[in-house]
């Protein structure tokens, strides 16, 4: 605890040493004490270091402090408890003993004391993570000749560690891999040297910005990282490719370089604001998660593209002043794009072809699209990604009251029954009150044991721990558990299931004021759901009515007796055998807690009995003369039960009804839509009484922000398209690119058999929005500039994509290669976050890079050749055909 970081360390198992105060019951009845006065003088004769005021005296000012610790039993020993004056030892024995057990912990079926770290929010966790290490190392010498070994179980941060190294490493190489590109399109080592000097700059650079806006380099920022690699080298790419053009033209350095970063310095521009202004709708988002995906990843990616914007604007145009400026110019190749290439004869054919028949192209293209999203609808497409983990947890909640020792025998049961699975490494638990979790550890090799998965692990596991008593046994944490998730989710999990990662609870949820009646409502759901052979489990978010017993006392009595209700609390604190007195015993630098305690018989320590109803009423309580009066005669005792906790949200009541299904309808998008429609049929076929309201929540319903998201960058790109070019019609064209990037989405999707359902794909379709039009900005625009110069339309269409095909070429090659790795990454969460995220980008601007290239300018020049058609119309003709369209 003292390491700092550490914000809690709580302890499962094993026996806590104490200061334990013994009385002797029939001692007490004697001298008329009873045990919350006993409490009482431990107390008030114990003080903290309290500063009371000063003293002045002789020019001096002391501060006064009051002081009363117990350090030696027999302190406490000589506390009077009573008037005589009677000592605390002649009704009590007080000597060190050790606490009655609250928790309990087992390492493979042995005894153990487990402790579980929480971290400080503020706390480096890898840096943490290697500080306690080294602390326990340094307590395990100490500890060795006592025979005793500190074992790390579960480490959060060598996991987190491993992934992040594991995207530094995809990153380097996915880094080189661009600049590989690069080179193979210039084969040039000075000027393939001078653009790869601009990723170290920008990311660099970009860590002050993530240093301002309080982002920490972790999975989800590298992500944006690895993505903003690739893109790093576009800005440069367009304006070295475009002044090496003008200089193999000829043109002296001066003017290739001006004229040069003039000619694209709006396109690129154009480029990074569509690209980082997707980004802008998050900070609307009314989801903490998709906020959380919007800060890191879009500051990532944001502050490394507006840093290689400068670089590509300023360090560019002045480095290749310099080579064009040295004595060794002469020596660099300018190379151009002429029509001598077989690519890009095949390139000019099908421009030409395409232009020549617009409406054709178009429509196919329109096809295409359409029939990408009819193979969607009828391919299953598993919407969860189970990730290879090493271990994972099972959830053990007891029927409400039940004691430590009920649940013990619960746990020892479930343990017998996992003790024979192969690929079990340890099997951890932590046992308390009503509940218990145990940590199941899978060897490192368990994959080449029996070659079975994490899900027919995890599947074969449920099997095993059916029926277990009264216990209710899950693998995800059940939202009744006030321990497990205070009645909701766990963050780790809630953000692991919205990414797509492990096994998402479908839910009912039950609103309304009535609390009994929602509950009713509920439990009946609950049974016809479980009812049904495509549901695993079915779980309610309340926890069983826990059983009490409820006091009503008669006032007149205790106005006769002259009893008040603080004295009546008091003691009923005190009716445990054992309770604590609130006040710890210092020895040193060691506290030991005082634990009072009734002195048992031979036959009640051997019975190990509890207090039952009788005790609680034979309870004495004084009154503020010393005489005491049983419990019974001034209150009636009822059995009743009670809730534990209430959900509300917006102040609304509520109870959810989480269930999972049968693990076939994870891979089966036929088979899932089938079984929720069972749900939907149960829910909708339900009476419900009056003033209750019930709604059914499937997976992807979580995911509807993102849509809103999707749609809101894809108007603000619109927006910004038109601004920067003055037109409707630009912007128009260039958004075609969005569908026919989804093509190569969906398809890299499905044939990798990713999600299309989650918020890794998601993000990547929203990063993709601004991408994929940057293409298109650069072909357009300088085919604009074209025909300010006197070019015909066909004509600057295809002097502009002979112009921009290598710089789009490289652009995309750079951005797609840089990628690959990260489609590639094979660790825990590398592999189910980055990779969908990266397939994404991949399918859709690979795909949409080759058809941009000829739909683009098609669409291009059919629109204006629409529009000036349309111009050469009667004004009838025209109105008609707005009203038939409007139609």
């Amino acid at each position: 605890e003292n390491t700092d970081g550490i914000a809690s360390v709580t302890v499962f198992g094993g026996k806590e040493r104490s200061i334990e105060v013994t009385y002797d019951l029939a001692a007490c009845d004697a001298y008329k004490i009873t045990p919350s006065q006993i409490r009482n003088a431990i107390n008030n004769n114990s003080r903290n270091r309290v500063f009371t005021g000063y003293l002045h005296d002789s020019k001096k000012q002391y501060f006064v402090h009051v002081t009363a610790e117990y350090d030696k039993v027999s302190e406490i020993e000589n506390i009077i408890v009573a008037p005589g004056p009677v000592y605390l030892k002649d009704v009590a024995d007080v000597y060190f003993g050790v606490k009655e057990e609250e928790t309990i912990s087992r390492v493979n079926g042995l005894d153990a004391v487990s402790m579980t770290l929480v971290s400080d929010s503020q706390a480096n966790k890898i840096e943490l993570s290697h500080r306690v290490t080294e602390e326990i190392a340094e307590l395990n010498k100490k500890l060795a000749s006592k025979d005793v070994e500190i074992v790390v179980q579960t480490n959060q941060a060598e996991t987190m560690e491993k992934n992040i190294d594991q995207m530094i490493d995809l990153a380097l190489v996915g880094g080189l891999l661009a600049i590989f590109v690069l080179w193979m399109f210039l084969k040039n080592f000075r000027i393939v040297s001078f653009m790869a000097m601009g990723i170290p700059v920008s990311v660099f650079t970009a860590f002050n910005l993530f240093y301002a806006y309080n982002i920490s380099v972790n999975s989800l920022t590298l992500v944006g990282l690895v993505l903003a690699i690739g893109m790093l080298l576009d800005n440069s790419v367009v304006v070295l490719e475009n002044i090496y053009r003008l200089a193999g033209k000829r043109y002296d350095a001066d003017l290739a370089v001006t004229q040069g970063t003039k000619e694209v310095m709006r396109s690129i521009v154009a480029s990074t604001l569509t690209t980082i202004i997707v980004f802008l709708p998050f900070l609307f988002s009314s989801e903490f998660m998709i906020r959380l995906l919007g800060d890191n990843i879009g500051v990532s990616v944001i502050s490394t593209i507006i840093i290689s914007l400068f670089v590509a604007l300023l360090l560019v145009p002045i480095g290749a002043h310099v080579l064009l400026k040295g004595k060794r110019s002469g020596n660099i190749f300018y190379e151009k794009v002429t029509t001598n290439n077989r690519i890009i004869q095949i390139y000019v054919l099908l421009l030409k072809s395409s232009m020549r028949s617009p409406a054709s192209t178009i429509i196919g293209a329109i096809v295409m699209f359409f029939l990408t999203i009819f193979i969607i609808l009828a391919v299953s497409v598993n919407s969860l990604d189970e990730v290879e983990e090493t271990q994972f947890s099972i959830y053990v909640t007891m029927p409400t009251g039940s004691t430590l020792e009920s649940t013990d025998l619960v746990v020892a049961d479930v343990e017998s029954r996992l003790a024979e699975i192969a690929e079990k490494k340890d099997l951890v638990s932590k046992i308390q009150e009503e509940e218990a979790i145990l940590t199941f550890v899978l060897k490192e090799d368990y994959k080449k044991i029996d070659d079975r998965t994490i899900a027919e692990i995890k599947s074969d596991v449920e099997g095993r721990v059916k029926n277990v008593g009264s216990a209710e046994i899950s693998l995800t944490a059940p939202t009744s558990s006030a321990s497990f998730r205070g009645g909701s989710r766990s963050g780790t999990e809630g953000f692991s299931n919205f990414m797509g990662i492990g096994s998402n609870s479908e839910r009912v949820v039950i609103k309304g004021e009535d609390f009994d009646v929602m509950k009713g409502v509920a439990e009946d759901l609950e049974y016809y759901i479980e009812d049904l052979e495509s549901i695993r489990r079915a779980n309610i978010s309340v926890a069983s009515n826990r059983p009490e017993i409820h006091l009503y006392f008669n006032q007149m009595l205790l106005t006769e007796y002259g009893i008040n209700l603080g004295n009546i609390a008091s003691e009923l604190g005190s009716f445990s055998r054992e309770f604590t007195s609130g006040v710890n015993f210092n020895q040193g630098t060691e506290e030991y807690e005082i634990i009072i305690k009734q002195k048992l018989t031979e036959k009640e320590e051997e019975e190990k009995t509890e207090k039952g109803i009788e005790d609680l009423q034979r309870l004495q309580i004084s009154n503020s003369q010393g005489a005491n009066y049983d419990l019974k005669d001034i209150a009636d005792l009822v059995y009743a039960s009670g809730t534990s906790s209430i959900r509300r949200i917006d102040q609304e009541k509520e109870i959810e009804l989480s269930y999972s299904f049968v693990s076939e309808a994870e891979s089966s998008k036929d088979l899932l839509e089938a079984y929720r429609m069972e749900i939907d049929d149960i829910v909708s076929s339900y009476k419900l009484p009056p003033g209750v309201a019930v709604e059914v929540i499937h997976e992807e319903d979580q995911f509807s922000e993102f849509y809103f998201l999707i749609g809101a960058a894809f108007i603000i790109i619109f927006m910004v398209l038109a601004a920067v070019f003055e037109s409707v019609v630009t912007p128009f064209v260039l958004m075609f690119s969005v569908p026919l990037a989804a093509i190569g989405s969906f398809i890299g999707l499905i044939v990798t058999g990713n999600s299309l359902f989650n918020a890794n794909t998601l993000m990547g379709f929203i990063i993709l929005l601004g991408v994929v039009v940057n293409n298109g900005i650069i072909l357009i625009d300088y085919t604009n500039i074209l025909r300010k110069q006197g070019h015909r339309k066909s004509r600057a269409l295809i002097t502009a994509g002979l112009s921009r095909v290598r710089p789009i070429l490289i652009t995309a090659g750079t951005t797609v290669v840089a990628l690959f790795p990260l489609a590639m990454g094979t660790s825990e969460y590398v592999g189910a976050i980055g990779a969908p995220f990266a397939i994404t980008v991949i399918g859709g601007l690979s795909l949409s890079t080759l058809l941009t290239l000829v739909f683009i300018p098609t669409l291009y020049a059919g629109l204006e050749n629409a529009i000036d058609w349309m111009k050469s119309l009667h004004w009838a003709l025209k109105i008609g055909m707005v009203i038939v369209f409007v139609a």
